[in-house]
Protein backbone atom coordinates (compact mmCIF):
# COMPACT_ATOMS: atom_id res chain seq x y z
CA UNK A 1 0.00 0.00 0.00
CA UNK A 2 2.78 2.43 0.88
CA UNK A 3 4.64 1.56 -2.33
CA UNK A 4 1.46 2.16 -4.34
CA UNK A 5 1.09 5.60 -2.75
CA UNK A 6 4.68 6.49 -3.62
CA UNK A 7 4.18 5.35 -7.22
CA UNK A 8 0.94 7.32 -7.50
CA UNK A 9 2.57 10.42 -5.98
CA UNK A 10 5.49 10.08 -8.38
CA UNK A 11 3.15 9.88 -11.36
CA UNK A 12 1.24 12.93 -10.17
CA UNK A 13 4.47 14.89 -9.62
CA UNK A 14 5.63 13.93 -13.10
CA UNK A 15 2.38 15.10 -14.70
CA UNK A 16 2.50 18.55 -13.03
CA UNK A 17 6.27 19.09 -13.09
CA UNK A 18 6.04 22.05 -15.48
CA UNK A 19 3.17 23.76 -13.66
CA UNK A 20 4.32 23.34 -10.06
CA UNK A 21 7.59 24.15 -8.33
CA UNK A 22 8.15 20.72 -6.79
CA UNK A 23 11.17 21.74 -4.71
CA UNK A 24 9.21 24.47 -2.97
CA UNK A 25 6.20 22.18 -2.60
CA UNK A 26 8.26 19.44 -0.94
CA UNK A 27 10.16 21.95 1.21
CA UNK A 28 6.92 23.46 2.52
CA UNK A 29 5.55 20.00 3.31
CA UNK A 30 8.66 18.82 5.14
CA UNK A 31 7.47 20.20 8.48
CA UNK A 32 4.34 18.02 8.28
CA UNK A 33 6.51 14.93 7.76
CA UNK A 34 8.34 15.93 10.94
CA UNK A 35 5.02 16.21 12.78
CA UNK A 36 4.10 12.74 11.53
CA UNK A 37 7.41 11.35 12.74
CA UNK A 38 6.91 12.88 16.19
CA UNK A 39 3.39 11.46 16.31
CA UNK A 40 4.74 8.03 15.32
CA UNK A 41 7.39 8.09 18.04
CA UNK A 42 4.82 9.07 20.67
CA UNK A 43 2.52 6.26 19.55
CA UNK A 44 5.36 3.73 19.70
CA UNK A 45 6.21 4.86 23.24
CA UNK A 46 2.58 4.65 24.34
CA UNK A 47 2.07 1.26 22.67
CA UNK A 48 4.62 -0.36 24.95
CA UNK A 49 2.64 0.77 28.01
CA UNK A 50 -0.80 -0.42 26.87
CA UNK A 51 -2.29 -3.92 26.74
CA UNK A 52 -2.76 -5.59 23.36
CA UNK A 53 -6.50 -5.20 22.64
CA UNK A 54 -8.95 -3.32 20.42
CA UNK A 55 -9.54 -0.52 22.92
CA UNK A 56 -5.82 0.23 23.06
CA UNK A 57 -5.74 0.36 19.27
CA UNK A 58 -8.63 2.83 19.18
CA UNK A 59 -6.97 4.92 21.89
CA UNK A 60 -3.68 5.01 19.97
CA UNK A 61 -5.45 6.07 16.76
CA UNK A 62 -7.31 8.88 18.53
CA UNK A 63 -4.23 10.06 20.43
CA UNK A 64 -2.14 9.98 17.26
CA UNK A 65 -4.70 12.14 15.48
CA UNK A 66 -4.86 14.57 18.39
CA UNK A 67 -1.06 14.90 18.55
CA UNK A 68 -0.81 15.52 14.80
CA UNK A 69 -3.65 18.06 14.76
CA UNK A 70 -2.18 19.94 17.73
CA UNK A 71 1.22 20.21 16.03
CA UNK A 72 -0.38 21.32 12.76
CA UNK A 73 -2.62 23.90 14.45
CA UNK A 74 0.29 25.35 16.41
CA UNK A 75 2.34 25.59 13.22
CA UNK A 76 -0.49 27.23 11.32
CA UNK A 77 -1.12 29.75 14.10
CA UNK A 78 2.58 30.61 14.41
CA UNK A 79 3.31 30.57 10.68
CA UNK A 80 3.49 33.71 8.61
CA UNK A 81 2.46 31.77 5.50
CA UNK A 82 0.07 33.67 3.23
CA UNK A 83 -1.97 30.56 2.41
CA UNK A 84 -2.66 29.90 6.09
CA UNK A 85 -3.66 33.54 6.61
CA UNK A 86 -6.13 33.32 3.73
CA UNK A 87 -7.54 30.06 5.07
CA UNK A 88 -7.90 31.56 8.56
CA UNK A 89 -9.72 34.62 7.19
CA UNK A 90 -12.06 32.41 5.17
CA UNK A 91 -12.90 30.28 8.23
CA UNK A 92 -13.51 33.39 10.35
CA UNK A 93 -15.80 34.85 7.66
CA UNK A 94 -17.83 31.62 7.57
CA UNK A 95 -18.12 31.49 11.36
CA UNK A 96 -19.16 35.15 11.57
CA UNK A 97 -21.62 34.67 8.70
CA UNK A 98 -23.25 31.66 10.43
CA UNK A 99 -23.49 33.56 13.71
CA UNK A 100 -25.28 36.50 12.06
CA UNK A 101 -28.02 34.30 10.56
Amino acid sequence: TVLAEFVLSGMQFWSVRRDLDLKRYLKNGLIFYLFGLIMHLIIIALKTQLPYNIMSLILLIVLGGIVYVIFCCCYILMSRNLHFKLLKEKIIRKVVHKNTL
